[in-house]
């Protein structure tokens, strides 16, 4: 179901359009559900989310896989004014332009506001060994490190690659022995704005939006955030709020340049 706060902000005149890189100067609304998606419905996990270029309509992929791991992806055109999705046979073309600059490593503004990505191997041990064995930990009688000591630690060591992505000195994401997806976390905003907006997989998956000189803004009330995306015009910010299981919440932030 559509609320009545969306509605009457679509039919809202246009607020002014906010000021590239000025983060400071940006007043962004508390965040309004428009609708509950479930993922059984829409036949699979969605990853992709799209604006139309007129800003009513958000396009919505999801991907199934079979027991050998052959993936399928499905499409959605969500109406606002509707409030249900509507299934589609091929994506549409706006989409797909739309995605390639949302997802891009550069920003559409600027070449030099770019996602950088850095990797390393870590190694996890769910056993530890004290160097100097029974010795170390003050007990009587001991006699250093054994042998088993050290084929324990080495059974009970593992390691995992571990990739980080930054932007302006900002660290904006880290995933360890997982898939990264470009977009799926971070969201860059029209070239006429220059910045960038991520989820904080250290604090709950909230919303942080970052300028290009490293400052940073959290977004207030939001959580469990995955897909961010603004309009082309910037006056809207849309993410899908994780609510259990194969269900989301489509939430949407008006966005506004101060006077």
């Amino acid at each position: 179901m559509v609320l009545l706060p969306l509605l009457l902000a679509l039919a809202a005149p246009p607020p002014a359009r906010p000021p590239a890189s000025d983060l400071t100067s940006l007043t962004f609304s508390a965040p309004v559900t428009v609708v509950t998606l479930d993922g059984h419905k829409l036949d699979g996990a969605i990853v992709e989310m799209a604006w139309s270029p007129d800003g009513t309509k958000l396009y919505l992929q999801t991907v199934t896989s079979d027991r050998d791991g052959n993936q399928q992806s499905n499409h959605y055109l969500l109406a606002l004014s509707a409030g249900k999705p509507e299934r589609l046979d091929v994506e549409p073309d706006w989409a797909s332009q739309y995605w390639g600059w949302k997802s891009s490593p550069v920003s559409p503004g600027s070449s030099d506001f770019k996602i950088s990505v850095r990797s390393h191997q870590e190694t996890l041990r769910s056993t530890t060994v004290s160097m100097g064995g029974a010795l170390a930990t003050g007990a009587i009688g001991g006699s250093g490190t054994t042998v088993d000591d050290v084929t324990t630690a080495i059974r009970g060591q593992q390691t995992a690659t571990v990739v980080e992505l930054g932007a302006a000195h900002v660290t904006i994401g880290s995933w360890m022995d997982e898939p990264v997806r470009p977009g799926f976390t971070f969201g860059w905003a029209p070239a006429s704005i220059g910045l960038l907006t991520f989820a904080d997989r250290h604090h709950d998956d909230r919303l942080i939006v970052l300028d290009a000189a490293g400052h940073t803004r959290q977004l207030k009330g939001t959580r469990h955030a995955v897909l961010p995306a603004w309009t082309d015009d910037g006056h809207r910010l849309a993410y899908l709020q994780r609510d259990g299981g194969t269900k989301y919440r489509l939430q949407i932030i008006n966005v506004t340049a101060g006077q």
